[in-house]
């Protein structure tokens, strides 16, 4: 991974204002420093990747429930997984808690296996929210993520960080995949 460098503040509308601007200039013919775009481009995939994979893992969490619940397919789990257990009616934490219940429940994980779990599931959760809702902005010592978590925060953007994120959701896949088993 590269470190990653911006030259303004930069938010999820100035990204897709950016995008709309790029196509328009280069329509018009005016000279736009593409390396700006590509720069925030970047930044912005790695954003992507993030939420994407943190939505990818709420899937697993209502999946494991709704296979716990039901043993096989029927209109009711359809119902249950479509209208309560993947809807907005439980949050993230809410199918962490479910989840963490049916481990503790079916003696699953060992005490301090479900507390690496519990910790992974909570920083998978803070990663989201900050990628969901923060700010990229530029300091003279690189570009932060700026975002609120109980108050403001901010976090340096560049390498080592998206190695801990990335060792983070690893963690998780390795513990996911004992857990799983067991709905299986």
């Amino acid at each position: 991974m590269r470190a990653h460098t911006l030259g303004v503040n930069f938010t999820m509308d100035d990204w897709l204002y950016c995008l709309r601007v790029d196509s328009v200039t280069a329509e018009r013919g005016v000279d736009v420093d593409e390396s700006v775009f590509t720069k925030h481009r970047e930044l912005n995939a790695h954003r992507f990747k993030i939420i994407q994979a943190s939505l990818i893992i709420e899937h697993h969490l209502a999946t494991f429930v709704a296979k716990y619940l039901f043993n096989e397919r029927t209109e009711q789990s359809d119902f249950f997984q479509s209208h309560i257990i993947r809807s907005d009616l439980i949050s993230f934490s809410g199918r962490k808690r479910l989840v963490l219940e049916i481990i503790e429940k079916e003696n699953l994980l060992s005490g301090s296996e479900k507390n690496d779990f519990n910790k992974l599931l909570a920083k998978i959760l803070r990663y989201r929210n900050a990628f969901t809702h923060g700010n990229f902005v530029e300091r003279p010592s690189g570009v932060l993520l700026e975002y609120y978590e109980g108050g403001k925060r901010t976090k340096e953007l560049g390498e080592p960080y998206f190695i801990e994120i990335n060792g983070d959701f690893f963690s998780y896949y390795k513990i996911w995949d004992e857990v799983f088993k067991f709905v299986q």
